[in-house]
């Protein structure tokens, strides 16, 4: 289909209308934001605007999207968004309404005005008859101009797929492959064992979830109000006034500098944030006022020196609160999750069996119902080469070229108001692990231009030299999962509930207990054998592998009916492993 073929009633609805996808498609087709204004898309109510941008006069131009294709009520619907404009909106000096028709300039059968002369005569009229609609500019952005602003626009291609195509990328087609995925990692993924791990908070900050962003502004709030109680003209006379004038200079800045939110497409700052952070820190060590050394001379004014020590001890209070708050907004800086926030990019190592599979799944499970759209993609289905195609085909969407599957992931982005989550899981899978040495820099480099997507890979510890360039993933944020490393006992419990099996007396002590397919193995032994709870005294691992080859032999014998008695099962795995 070429643009000019595209009819603006077929497109697709996106959040439960075609008004909201028009509403979209118009959004993303706007032009740059000038130098030195800021860009504002609003909510419902808009107050006349679906966007806006302000500019440094603080004039204001708005746009409004109207998706009708009857002249006379489109005509009402401007008169009413334009009067809302000017009662609200005062300072806005030209409105744009967007529709999906171009205006005739001949009349139509029976009618003595055109289309266009209809919109002509009625802004004279709304000059006239609307307090204040003098002052501000009507423009039209109509069917023509659009097409015309998508065939100019870097993402065509992925844009029309995105909003011509009925399933392309929207939540409910991202859920379907979603669920697909988690059907396809079997065992690797089950919903009823989840524990809650610190891991989990890296893919937060990759999807830049509201998850993540509560953190943030939870530590950040804690440096304002630790900031709020130093008060230089109520420590003055403890011989740190000129350290604490340039500590409120600096928290002053860092107040400017550090954002509440940072707005996509931008990503986070974060060398910057703990640039002017440390230049706080520093600020604050420099305020701290020592203890004077004590004098055997008594104080001739009563009560000097007490009211003096006492706000010296007070002063110092407050700067070893502001100094712990300090540090925590900065530990969240340095974590994996602002790593993975700042770069876009997460690369997941780990051992067999920690949890990798579990942890994208839910990620992208998780994204998904937020609102988010995400795929989690098993590497194990790609041959390592041509990634963007084997993509295409994986989603299902044919040979479409990484322009159009990147534009459509961008779009659907934009449109959710949140970053396109892309995982892909075990690396190591793939037909070719050792192309990924070529392949992943120039994916890496796609994501690295498009802010709009967030990549997440996984790959085993040990395939690490296989799979990844010998210099490694610069740039890319890396974090490993060491299962239930300090979490073992909240693990034990999950697990064991799932599993009907009574919980154990003692904790289970055993360090391989923190590897999520052990423990797994472990229950799935106990409950194969029909036990409810696992034998008294201390199990080894080899114990623990046994039972569970007891279990699952005695479950094959009898599904294929077998004679149990030549053991069949442990036969085989007998001569395997005496064969590797």
């Amino acid at each position: 289909m070429t643009v000019h073929e595209h009819d603006f009633r077929s497109l697709r609805a996106w959040r439960g209308s075609q008004d909201q996808a028009f509403e979209e498609l118009c959004y993303q087709l706007r032009d740059p934001t000038p130098d030195g204004a800021e860009l504002v898309k609003t909510g419902s109510p808009d107050g006349g605007f679906e966007w806006y941008v302000k500019l440094r006069n603080s004039v204001q131009w708005g746009w409004q999207a109207k998706f009708t294709f009857d002249v006379d009520t489109l005509l009402k619907l401007m008169e009413k968004s334009l009067r809302t404009v000017v009662r609200q909106r005062p300072e806005c000096r030209r409105l744009t309404f967007c529709i999906p028709f171009d205006l005739p300039d001949a009349p139509g059968e029976g009618r003595r005005k055109s289309a266009r002369q209809k919109f002509e005569d009625r802004k004279e009229s709304w000059r006239q008859r609307i307090p204040h609609a003098d002052r501000v500019q009507i423009q039209l952005w109509s069917a023509g101009d659009l097409l015309q602003r998508l065939v100019g626009h870097p993402c065509q291609r992925g844009m029309e797929r995105f909003f011509w195509d009925k399933e392309v990328f929207s939540l409910d087609w991202c859920a379907k492959h979603v669920a697909a995925t988690v059907q396809a990692a079997g065992e690797r993924y089950r919903a009823e064992l989840h524990v809650d791990l610190p891991v989990a908070f890296a893919l937060e900050g990759l999807s830049r979830s509201e998850v993540y962003w509560q953190k943030y502004r939870a530590l950040r709030g804690a440096v304002v109000i630790a900031a709020s109680k130093i008060d230089v003209s109520h420590y003055t006379g403890i011989g740190v006034t000129t350290q604490l004038r340039n500590l409120v200079r600096c928290l002053t800045k860092w107040r400017q500098e550090v954002p509440s939110h940072v707005t996509l497409p931008a990503r986070l700052d974060r060398g910057r944030l703990l640039a002017v952070t440390k230049e706080v820190h520093d600020a604050v060590d420099v305020a701290y006022p020592s203890d004077p050394p004590r004098r055997k001379r008594k104080w001739k004014a009563a009560g000097r020196q007490p009211c003096t020590q006492e706000r010296r001890y007070s002063l110092q209070h407050y700067l070893r609160t502001l100094g712990r708050a300090l540090e925590d907004f900065e530990t969240l800086l340095r974590s994996g999750a602002s790593r993975a926030a700042e770069h876009g990019a997460l690369l997941l190592t780990g051992e067999a069996g920690q949890g990798k599979t579990h942890l994208f799944c839910d990620a992208a499970t998780r994204a998904v119902a937020a609102g988010q759209p995400a795929i989690v993609l098993l590497a194990g289905r790609l041959s390592g080469r041509q990634v963007w195609s084997e993509i295409a085909n994986q989603l299902g969407l044919g040979q479409v070229g990484s322009e159009m599957l990147i534009g459509a992931m961008q779009a659907a982005a934009q449109a959710s108001d949140a970053p396109f989550l892309l995982l892909i899981d075990a690396l190591n899978d793939a037909d070719e692990p050792k192309a990924w040495q070529e392949e992943l820099p120039g994916l890496l480099a796609e994501i690295k231009r498009n802010p709009w997507i967030s990549l997440g890979v996984s790959v085993r510890s040990i395939f690490r030299s296989i799979v990844l360039p010998a210099d490694g993933l610069p740039g890319v944020a890396e974090i490993e999962h060491r299962g239930f490393e300090h979490r073992e006992l909240e693990a034990t419990e999950r697990f064991f509930d799932a599993f009907g099996l009574d919980q154990p007396r003692v904790p289970l002590l055993m360090p391989e207990f923190s590897n999520p397919l052990f423990l797994k193995l472990y229950c799935e032994g106990l409950e194969g054998l029909g036990l409810k709870a696992p034998p008294t005294g201390e199990t080894h691992a080899s114990v623990v592998f046994e039972r569970y080859l007891k279990a699952k032999a005695a479950r094959i014998v009898s599904r294929l009916k077998l004679d149990p008695a030549i053991r069949p099962v442990e036969t085989a795995v007998d001569a395997f492993c005496k064969g590797i």
